[in-house]
């Protein structure tokens, strides 16, 4: 046995342990939409700084960039000004990235 991290167990079991496991994000209300990491293996900061730079909800969560529309979840960002079209290209990648992740409603 090896010691990882805080974390007890046989080298490898542990290798993959992240491949085991799904998360969901529930309600949106817990999960910063920016700075945790809940899709991918990088916020949302980290990956489009120059869109970050443009919302209105940077300490925003989940549920604060979007809004349920007959029973389904829409993704509905709010920026500070109209985008230039490259940066409009990387609200399309956003888009991309995210859809598909859906919360729950309450």
């Amino acid at each position: 046995m090896e010691r990882f991290g805080g974390v007890w167990g046989m080298k490898e079991c542990c290798r993959n342990f992240e491949n085991y496991f799904a998360w969901g994000v529930g309600n949106g209300k817990e999960v910063l939409i920016w700075k945790d990491v809940w899709v991918g293996n990088e916020d949302l900061k980290s990956k489009f700084p120059r869109l970050f730079s443009l919302c209105c909800y940077k300490e925003g969560n989940l549920e604060s960039c979007g809004e349920w529309i007959n029973g389904s979840w829409k993704w509905k960002f709010v920026w500070t000004r109209d985008m230039f079209d490259w940066e409009k290209n990387q609200e399309v990648q956003l888009l991309q990235e995210v859809h598909g992740k859906v919360l729950v409603l309450d």
